[in-house]
């Protein structure tokens, strides 16, 4: 009679479907961001490629989507990818058109001449001469004949009047220094006897200008044409400070926020929070025509040296200075301005080049004022940063530093997402070792698209991937850890703390090297995760690196040690996911070695051949978790030669770990305990061995390898194997379990003496047997067992499902628990000799998985049409159920759901086809 396997009907997956949308974003995620995203980068692409494949196998299977169209299917996901591309390159050319614009907005007055189109700009009393007019100067005297008067040996008086900072990088040889204001109210330091007079700066301007002064007043002197830059540009010789480049004379000596150019906003809310100061260092007639509001007027180019440092040191220190610029002139002493203020100990923010800008509105009314300071600033974001800012604060004032704050609070956080982001990186990882076999599957079903993704999503499962949840932990984990991003920033520059080389967490570090640690870290993180991958793909892993080191730049020091720490923490959770999978794996599916250290602990047997058959299933079985007594092996290379000192401190060692008086000295031989050949009794065991005994104990069990009934078992006189010394139960019960009956196929056998088993196993003792239903673990006998075999038969399943056939286990009982003492395969069944018993294992081999209280097999309509089918008439039926036949493909063209793997039963089962019923006994 025909009979149909019953399926219960699993829920339908839900998959969730992303339309990709591309527009431009208007703006750049911060590294952080990107850092965590890159940590799971490979791991969300695998997510993705998962939930990308269920939609495609989900739409494959809809009407409308018929086999020769759902190829398109390919070109509108490269489609998109190319849109995404766009429109990433897109955001990447605003994005720099955008910096562009700002930093040419920004740098205008750095370039703008004190004169315009004709048109003077600025003090009255400042002249500025272009290189035409120095030219043709009757004071002015060109570079040729300056260095043609060095050469000779003229004498000279060459007074450079440039400001000192600028005189620190080099000057022209023979040449002294002093100050254009110090020069101006000192006239009488022109006159050397016998010594002709020239003035140096740097364009000619100030050097021209003092020369006309000076020259309307009686005094002799001449200036440099085209001064230090154009005696630069002719290569002439110079004296620079320590092995300088003369090409960066023009530049002052670094000091913070050299280079700042402050926008508007910036400076606003600095003189709105921290009521900076503008110090204006224009000349007096600029000044009077227009300045920002409480700007204090510092001309350095006209005050004299003494005047010029007291005015400085007057300035207050309690407020951070800004310095408006108007032009090149006010540009260039703004930065001469910040270097002698750095130089104090004042706090310089950087230069103003915006002042047409600048605005402060008018104060608020109380009341305003303080409905609009409870309000300002509180996004979602704002809402979700004040638990850790919060947080953060309080480790501060615990720890007593803010960076030991950043670093427990990452710790903290990575803690509490411990769990996700290690099943998401094993996800990962047993990913990537099932690459081989998805593409397997793939080649198994090259026309059959459906068919592969349903086999491959049912291989995801099998092994436990959950890419939608391993998806929604990454997602919020980075929006989480982006929240934290702002806040260090934020706290950083609110309460500026030193560090190292650091004067400033709040400020970017002046050496760039936390930035260029970031990007070194996180590739290094990439090469390391990524594995061997094409040169396209490493090229990719460099270019994000520098990407995110190049963001990294101007943050904060503090933000970059935050980065640093986020990706030590993401490499440390890698390592431990690594770790623990590799782990899992070794345990999951040893692989013997065939080197090892002679003498080793019973629970790693299993690593290495020379342990015996016996020792290296007992270790799997330990690796498996089951109650295995501890143990220790000698090996077979351990057993070749006799036992020396070293051997012996060895087993003394691992005697004691024990911690027991009495052991079980036991054979373990390579061919024992196999698919073929069992060697049950074969070998010698000791029981009850004291440590006294051992080596009496250990040489009688090596010398039975070599007895005439090994050689009789086996055909060879010299056996090779281990010794297993594992700790004595003391058994109130011990025997046998086979969890196939060596008689009938249906039933399992346990065979039970009181007190030890050997006396069971030698044959020397008759035991008291009890049938076990081989499914459902009903007793078959009147007879009640004196102790609750049902832990024991449990205990038989698992050992069966980890070896993968029927097996043969030695048990023993004692304080109220079971103990496995061996497990061997069965290697004779009755199956193999009477077809109804061969029958009655597939039937149970088929209805295993299913739960023994529920029916299985049933009897439909197919019954009552085939009940006793021909050959040819059961093939056809199987074909049209079986996946990818007529039903599999009808109902992808009709979108109804038809969930069958490629290895699930046969939907139409015979049963005994040469009976027509089958009692419910035969299959237990």
């Amino acid at each position: 009679m025909t009979t149909t396997t019953g399926h219960r009907r699993p829920t339908p997956f839900v998959w969730v479907s992303f339309l990709l949308i591309t527009t431009p974003a208007w703006g750049i995620p911060s590294p952080d961001l990107l850092i965590n995203f890159s940590a799971s980068a490979a791991q969300l692409l695998g997510l993705l490629s998962v939930m990308v494949g269920g939609f495609a196998y989900r739409a494959g299977a809809h009407p409308a989507c018929r086999t020769e169209r759902r190829r398109q299917w390919r070109w509108v996901f490269r489609g998109a990818l190319l849109g995404l591309a766009v429109s990433v390159g897109f955001n990447v050319f605003q994005y720099t058109q955008q910096l562009d614009e700002e930093n040419r907005r920004l740098r205008l007055n750095l370039i703008r001449p004190s004169v315009e189109e004709g048109r003077q700009v600025g003090d009255v009393s400042l002249k500025t001469l272009s290189f035409s007019e120095q030219l043709q100067h009757p004071l002015g005297i060109g570079t040729d004949e300056l260095a043609r008067w060095l050469e000779t040996g003229q004498p000279l008086n060459l007074i450079d009047i440039r400001e000192p900072e600028e005189v620190e990088k080099g000057r022209i040889p023979g040449s002294w220094h002093i100050r254009y204001p110090d020069l101006r109210r000192q006239p009488e330091r022109l006159l050397k006897p016998g010594a002709r007079t020239v003035l140096l700066c740097f364009s000619g301007n100030r050097s021209s200008e003092l020369c006309e002064y000076f020259h309307e007043r009686g005094y002799d002197c001449r200036f440099l044409i085209g001064g230090y830059e154009k005696w630069i540009a002719e290569n002439r010789p110079l004296e620079m400070a320590e092995g300088r480049s003369p090409d960066t004379l023009s530049d002052l000596p670094d000091y913070p926020n050299k280079d700042v150019l402050l926008e508007t906003a910036q400076v606003v809310e600095r003189v709105r929070k921290d009521n900076a100061l503008f110090v204006d260092v224009r000349y007096p007639g600029d000044f009077d025509r227009g300045h920002l509001p409480g700007a204090v007027n510092l001309p350095i180019r006209k005050l004299p040296s003494a005047e010029l440092e007291s005015r400085l040191r007057a300035l207050p220190k309690d407020r951070p200075v800004i310095a408006p610029c108007y032009d090149k002139r006010s540009c260039f002493y703004a930065q001469i301005l910040g270097l002698r203020l750095s130089r104090l100990g004042y706090d310089f923010l950087g230069r103003y080049t915006l002042p047409h800008e600048f605005y402060l509105p008018r104060a608020d009314k109380a009341h305003v004022a303080q409905w609009k300071a409870s309000r300002e600033g509180r996004s979602l974001l704002d809402w979700a940063a004040a638990p850790l800012e919060g947080a953060m604060l309080r480790l501060e004032a615990l720890s007593g530093h803010l960076l030991i704050a950043i670093a427990i609070l990452v710790a903290a956080l990575r803690l509490g997402f411990w769990p996700w982001s290690l099943k998401a990186e094993r996800d990962q990882l047993v990913q990537r070792r099932l690459a081989g076999e998805v593409q397997a599957i793939k080649d198994r079903f090259p026309d059959d698209e459906p068919r592969a993704g349903r086999e491959i999503m049912r291989l995801y499962r099998r092994h436990g991937l959950t890419p939608g949840r391993n998806l929604i932990a990454s997602l919020l984990q980075i929006g989480l850890f982006l929240v934290l991003f702002r806040v260090v920033d934020q706290a950083a520059k609110a309460r500026p703390q030193a560090f190292a080389w650091l004067d400033d967490l709040g400020r970017p570090d002046p050496l760039h090297l936390l930035p260029a640690a970031v990007g070194l870290a996180l590739l290094v993180y990439l090469e390391w995760t990524g594995g061997p991958r094409a040169r396209p793909k490493r090229l990719l892993a460099w270019g994000f690196a520098v990407g995110i080191a190049a963001l990294a730049w101007r943050l904060s020091a503090a933000v970059n040690l935050y980065l640093l720490m986020g990706v030590a923490m993401i490499a440390l959770q890698s390592a431990v996911a690594r770790w623990h999978f590799r782990r899992e794996r070794r345990e999951r599916f040893p692989e013997p070695v065939a080197d090892d250290p002679g003498i080793v602990p019973l629970a790693t047997a299993h690593r290495y051949r020379g342990s015996g058959n016996k020792a290296i299933r007992l270790g799997q079985m330990m690796a498996a978790g089951l109650p295995v007594p501890d143990g220790f092996v000698l090996t077979n290379r351990v057993l070749c030669g006799d036992l020396d000192e070293s051997a012996w401190r060895r087993i003394r060692r691992l005697w004691r770990r024990l911690k027991c008086g009495r052991v079980a000295v036991r054979s373990s031989g390579v061919n024992e305990d196999g698919a073929e050949q069992s060697y049950a009794g074969v070998f010698e065991s000791k029981l009850g061995v004291s440590w006294e005994t051992l080596p009496q104990a250990l040489e009688e069990v090596q010398a039975s390898f070599r007895s005439v009934r090994a050689s009789a078992y086996g055909g060879n006189g010299d056996e090779p194997a281990g010794v297993v010394v594992q700790k004595m139960v003391p058994a109130r019960y011990a025997g046998v379990l086979f969890t196939e009956h060596p008689a009938t196929s249906g039933c399992q056998l346990v065979e039970m003496v009181a007190g030890l088993g050997e006396s069971l196993v030698s044959g020397t003792a008759t035991p008291t047997a009890y049938r076990f239903g081989r499914l459902s673990g009903r007793l078959l006998e009147k007879e009640v067992p004196p102790i609750d075999l049902a832990p024991l038969l449990a205990l038989g399943r698992q050992v069966e499902v980890l070896f993968g056939r029927p097996q043969d286990i030695e048990w023993a009982y004692a304080d109220d628990r079971f103990y496995l003492l061996q497990a061997r395969d069965i290697t004779v069944s009755a199956a193999d000799a009477d077809p109804d018993e061969a029958e009655r294992r597939r039937l149970l081999t088929l209805l295993r998985p299913y739960p023994a209280t529920e029916p299985v097999l049933e009897q439909n309509e197919l019954s009552e049409l085939l009940p006793r089918p021909t050959p040819l008439s059961f093939s056809l039926m199987e074909r049209l159920w079986a996946p990818g036949g007529s039903t599999d493909l009808a109902c992808r063209l009709l979108g109804m759901p038809y969930d069958v793997a490629e290895d699930s039963p046969p939907l139409l089962v015979t049963v005994h086809c040469a009976r027509p019923s089958l009692e419910k006994e035969e299959v237990m």
